[in-house]
């Protein structure tokens, strides 16, 4: 059985929206990935809410 050997690229910020709220965008990629599964453009959104 062979490895999975992953090159990766992530770009990312965060930011506070209100004094308890705070939104993240991350962009990422792989770049080569040997043995495994390719993406190719992920997109991630996150909103926190602090109570």
């Amino acid at each position: 059985m062979s490895a999975t050997t992953q090159s990766k690229f992530w770009l990312g910020s965060a930011f506070w929206v209100a004094p308890k709220t705070q939104f993240i965008l991350t962009y990422g990629r792989d770049i080569k990935v040997e043995n495994g599964f390719k993406e190719d453009n992920r997109l991630n959104f996150r909103l926190l809410q602090i109570f």
